[in-house]
């Protein structure tokens, strides 16, 4: 549902803003003006895809641009770094964790083949 509002506002954002601009908006009244809601509609429609295939070719754009692939890059390796160090200090962690544990795990496996060597033998 939020998806739906989301969306409307950006189509009315976009038809409004299309009506109402300052020069090519004059142009568009003029074009709409006498015209059915259906042709309005049909020409806004079309206006806003262009408007949409212009966005996409400016992000695309943006994002072969020299700057932004180095930026890329460099939160990769950022990235990378930090998730090296988290998994070294995971790997540190569960080392200490065994160590503390087994000798508590040995002790424990040991009284319960005690018990169970003393209910095995009466």
């Amino acid at each position: 549902m939020r998806i739906f509002q989301f969306l409307a506002g950006i189509l009315g954002g976009t038809a409004l803003g299309l009506l109402f601009a300052k020069r090519e908006g004059k142009s568009l009244r003029k074009e709409l003006s006498g015209k059915s809601s259906k042709d309005i509609a049909e020409a806004l429609g079309k206006e806003m895809l262009e408007l949409g295939k212009d966005a996409q070719e400016t992000v695309q754009e943006i994002m072969e641009s020299p700057k932004v692939k180095k930026a890329i890059k460099k939160g990769k390796t950022a990235a990378t770094k930090v998730a090296k160090k988290v998994i070294k200090n995971v790997k540190k962690e569960a080392k200490k964790v065994y160590k503390e544990a087994a000798p508590k795990v040995k002790k424990a496996a040991k009284k319960v083949m005690d018990e169970v060597k003393k209910q095995t033998s009466k």
